[in-house]
């Protein structure tokens, strides 16, 4: 009956397999958390474990999602997918890191200033190294004498 249930799957026995064990393999190597409870998987848990790591499609095939696109394909633990089955879910509860880009600068620093301060502290680093350099040579000269007598 299982074999029979899955004839029809695109993902598993059509035109989308290739691509989804493309895909699946990507989602592998990228994500480690579960798309649907938000907790980390563990790669080393193997099926049947019950939080075995498992590809889950975000619009079910059934209901109109695409078989092996990657926009369409999240991790998840084995059994936050079956529980989600062909259910539609809101990601709500999924943490999402916030992306800082560089057109958002914090209004904690006088941006306006940064070049000078930014040029102050490569003096301030280069003067370090030369001083650190002359104690340096300081040491090896009298290494020297220290040898040659």
């Amino acid at each position: 009956m299982a074999g029979k249930r899955n004839r029809n799957r695109p993902d598993q026995n059509g035109v989308h397999r290739g691509a989804f064990k493309r895909n699946k393999k990507k989602i592998y190597a990228t994500q480690t958390v579960c798309g649907i409870c938000g907790k980390p998987v563990d790669f080393n848990l193997k099926y049947p474990h019950p939080l075995s790591p498992c590809i889950d499609h975000i619009i079910p095939i059934a209901k109109g999602g695409h078989p092996s696109d990657l926009d369409n394909l999240q991790l998840a633990h084995w059994t936050c997918n079956r529980q989600k089955s062909d259910k539609l879910v809101a990601r709500s509860d999924v943490k999402v890191q916030e992306v800082i880009s560089n057109r958002v600068l914090p209004q904690s620093m006088d941006w306006r200033n940064f070049r000078k301060i930014q040029a102050e502290a490569e003096r301030n680093e280069s003067k370090a190294i030369s001083e650190q350099k002359q104690s340096e040579n300081k040491e090896k000269a009298k290494l020297k004498q220290r040898v040659m007598l």
